[in-house]
């Protein structure tokens, strides 16, 4: 069971990572040998009308094309 003190940390923590572009989450992880992290694409917002997700950002390698 999840205490209120736990809670409270989760949401700070939830709160604090909304404030972070994905894009500089994965340069850190880069840096710090954690390459290739990400969400498996089922994981969606809860409810759904939630609103920003936060979370690690999966970068791919693309090439623009005409």
């Amino acid at each position: 069971m999840t205490t209120q003190l736990e809670s409270t940390a989760a949401e700070q923590l939830r709160q604090r990572y909304l404030k972070v572009d994905t894009s500089n989450v994965a340069d850190v992880l880069d840096e710090l040998g954690l390459p290739d992290q990400g969400l498996a694409p089922s994981f969606t917002p809860y409810p759904g009308d939630a609103g920003k997700l936060a979370g690690w950002a999966h970068p791919i390698l693309g090439e623009m094309r005409a």
